[in-house]
């Protein structure tokens, strides 16, 4: 990828779909129990990020990460 760090993180957010803030994490957890979802396993894998926080604390560490691979090489 090239670019800053920052916009590296910002279009793995962007183009991995994992955001989903708009929408209830409740309502998610209540679709996954109805597809037969019954051990907290089951029910917390489709669930993606559902607040703008753990979005914030997500971009954080992949920041870390990219920066310790850059140290790395």
């Amino acid at each position: 990828m090239r670019g800053s760090i920052v916009e590296q993180v910002q279009a793995l957010y962007r183009l991995s779909g994992i955001a989903q803030v708009e929408h209830s994490k409740h309502r998610a957890k209540e679709l996954a129990q109805g597809s037969g979802a019954k051990t907290w396993h089951e029910i917390g894998k489709p669930l993606v990020i559902y607040s703008y926080s753990t979005a914030d604390a997500y971009r954080d560490v992949w920041k870390q990460l990219l920066c310790q691979e850059r140290i790395w090489r």
